[in-house]
């Protein structure tokens, strides 16, 4: 029988001094945790956003209203939820830990993205599926 210990799940190692000595997993891992929080959370936050999104819109087109930004959620919980399958098998396929990172780096890069969208309507749609997919792969890959 093999008396080594296996390490790779060892956040915190404890120095000779008795002190905590943080590793590069914990920060990634505290990292990750808060990415995938931040998405996944995000959409619940989406009726606090909207009235600022639709407000800067409001600014350069006076026919902004609020109603039309009510579509959002509608839309990301049918993207997400026709992505959550395809987050499982990819997770069969691949290393869950690639498959939430591509996704999150997928959902943060079209958000921002969608910062520069000029035209309300195409800033619904493409927020709405790019948020649902990222949310749909992170959240069924990270179960």
């Amino acid at each position: 029988m093999n008396n080594q210990h296996d390490n790779s799940y060892v956040y915190v190692h404890v120095t000779r001094e008795g002190e905590d000595k943080i590793t590069m997993k914990a920060v990634m891992c505290v990292l990750g945790a808060w990415a995938i929080l931040l998405i996944i959370g995000g959409q619940l936050s989406w009726g606090n956003m909207s009235t600022y999104i639709a407000s800067y819109y409001y600014l350069t087109d006076k026919s902004v209203t609020m109603e039309q930004f009510s579509l959002v959620q509608p839309i990301i919980v049918v993207t997400a939820t026709f992505t959550f399958p395809i987050g499982m098998y990819l997770s069969n396929l691949y290393n869950e830990k690639l498959i939430l990172a591509v996704a999150g780096l997928f959902t943060f890069t079209c958000v921002w993205l969608c910062s520069y969208i000029e035209a309300p309507s195409l800033f619904i749609w493409v927020y709405s599926i790019a948020f649902g997919t990222g949310k749909g792969l992170m959240y069924s890959t990270a179960l």
